[in-house]
């Protein structure tokens, strides 16, 4: 089985939580960390420096590349929608930071935009094992 290419858009602190997850999720399953995009593109070099990845110049070289197959979006709550979206477009499995999207018309939106292009769309839960939250 080939490896699933992970990419990550927005390399803000909890980006370094989604990397270190897949890092962690690499020693028994078929994924690595392929690189990184941010719209500041010194945050995505430091970034990548750490992982020891690609940094992209933009986050569309990200999405264009043939090298990625999968993003987590980790940037600011507002872009999470249209970044899923411009993503799905691509081809491009998604994991997402909550929330999706601001408005139930994004998310409508999104959700749409997955199927058409027929990706995976999930969003972090990083509590749902709690008890109290079972």
């Amino acid at each position: 089985m080939s490896k699933l290419r992970h990419g990550i858009i927005g390399c803000g602190l909890i980006s370094t939580w989604h990397a270190y997850a897949i890092n962690e999720l690499s020693k028994t399953m078929p994924i690595q960390l392929v690189g990184a995009a941010d719209v500041r593109l010194e945050s995505a070099r430091d970034f990548c420096a750490k992982y020891g990845v690609q940094a992209y110049e933009t986050i569309e070289d990200m999405l264009n590349s043939d090298e990625i197959d999968s993003v987590s979006i980790c940037t600011p709550s507002g872009f999470h929608a249209n970044l899923a979206m411009q993503a799905a477009k691509h081809g491009k499995h998604i994991v997402v930071e909550k929330p999706m999207a601001i408005t139930t018309e994004q998310l409508n939106a999104l959700e749409d935009t997955c199927k058409q292009n027929h990706v995976i769309l999930t969003s972090i839960s990083q509590m749902r094992f709690l008890p109290n939250i079972q």
